[in-house]
């Protein structure tokens, strides 16, 4: 329901797959994440907390998408980098995305620098594509571009990625509905 932008359904299942297993890392995580999107962000917070304790490794990069939202760059690059600390096979050109992503928003004018990156990363991290990374910093055309490249990886879960309020850019593009078609 989450890439359909059905926030209150999404929030149903998740509260009904908490009540049947409470010790569900990612339910808890993407309710946290529905819950802050609706506005309840003490709630969603908690709900975030709770997801690390009970071992949810995506924490970070949504704490980083909501410290973009509230305009806090600080926050979200630290989030950003303990997101991929997380990962023991990063290639020297996926480094180089992370730190030029960390750079972009430090200071959106070095959003070149993240392009010329993720350029030369096609393979990205466990095959997972740079797009959604490139939507929730403001990228959204290239974003778009690049999760249709065949020649690239694609980025897990990218539609999700829409509902952010920095990635809201891409829902206007045409180019999201050949991204729909192609995920179903």
């Amino acid at each position: 329901r989450i890439p359909q932008g059905d926030f209150a359904g999404a929030d149903r299942d998740l509260a009904e797959v908490l009540r049947i297993d409470p010790l569900s890392g990612v339910a808890q995580g993407w309710h946290g994440v529905v819950i802050g999107l609706q506005g309840d962000r003490a709630r969603g917070d908690a709900l975030l907390q709770r997801s690390a304790e009970v071992g949810w490794g995506t924490l970070d990069i949504m704490r980083m998408r909501f410290a973009l939202a509230d305009g806090d760059r600080e926050r979200a690059v630290l989030h950003l980098r303990l997101n991929f600390q997380r990962y023991d096979n990063i290639t020297p050109a996926s480094q180089a995305v992370i730190d030029a992503a960390a750079a972009a928003i430090g200071d959106p004018a070095r959003m070149g620098e993240l392009l010329a990156a993720v350029d030369a990363d096609v393979e990205g991290i466990n095959h997972f594509g740079w797009g959604a990374l490139l939507g929730t910093l403001g990228a959204h055309r290239r974003a778009l571009e690049v999760e249709l490249d065949p020649g690239r990886s694609r980025s897990r879960n990218f539609l999700r990625s829409i509902w952010w309020p920095t990635a809201r850019g891409m829902v206007e593009d045409p180019l999201l509905l050949r991204v729909a078609e192609r995920d179903g």
